[in-house]
């Protein structure tokens, strides 16, 4: 709804960013739990929701790229980035319940 304003757009995903850094290994779910792979998918939604949105947009003038689009895409591959790094699930169990989140 707000891809096209990054002073929201933004500081949303810096949100995310921060909530799936696992610093020094502060989330941790037991094997059995469904609660790392939630999170996971719960990432991964999130960066599919902004990147559709980011691509509807019209590309901005040259002096305006990095503020309106090139920030929120590196903020973007930060939360991707932490979310795959995180250990959260093994990512062998979205091949087998043919999962196409990853």
């Amino acid at each position: 709804m707000f891809a096209d304003k990054p002073h929201v757009c933004v500081p949303v995903l810096k949100c995310i960013a921060e909530l799936a850094f696992n610093r020094g290994i502060r989330i941790s779910f037991p094997s059995s739990s469904p609660n790392g792979i939630i999170l996971f998918k719960s990432l991964a939604n999130a960066l599919i929701l902004y990147q559709g949105a980011a691509l509807r947009l019209p590309r901005p003038p040259a002096s305006r790229l990095y503020p309106m689009r090139y920030k929120g895409i590196m903020v973007a591959m930060r939360v991707l980035e932490r979310a795959l790094h995180g250990g959260y699930c093994p990512f062998g169990v979205f091949q087998y319940y043919k999962d196409a989140c990853l």
